[in-house]
């Protein structure tokens, strides 16, 4: 399978399992999404770079932001310390819900794509 067919696919999962409507992500303004999707795909740098998995037992389970800044304490964070390929896959839905959040917002601005 493709990346942006996992890419893609993950994204469903997101709005059918975890309920990240259009409407839901409309409310994360302060570029929350793409905050979260480089986080995602700073633990999967950690796992090829270092070729480390134990990134739960360095980060605590959380990512050294946990609760600080844009999410809060109570962020629905998961992380698979094992395969970056999944943890990167997380991070391009992230990225693809935050273009249709602004491409949504242009539009009702007017300002189009």
């Amino acid at each position: 399978m493709t990346g942006a067919r996992m890419i893609s696919d993950e994204r469903k999962r997101q709005k059918q399992q975890e309920g990240y409507s259009s409407s839901h992500d409309d409310k994360h303004t302060e570029c929350e999404m793409l905050h979260a999707a480089t986080k995602y795909m700073e633990v999967a740098e950690f796992i090829v770079r270092y070729r480390r998995t134990d990134g739960a037992i360095y980060w605590g389970g959380h990512p050294p932001w946990h609760g600080i800044g844009r999410w809060p304490k109570d962020w629905d964070w998961k992380p698979d310390y094992a395969d970056p390929i999944r943890n990167l896959v997380k991070a391009g839905a992230l990225i693809a819900a935050e273009i249709d959040r602004v491409q949504a917002a242009r539009k009702k601005c007017g300002r189009g794509q």
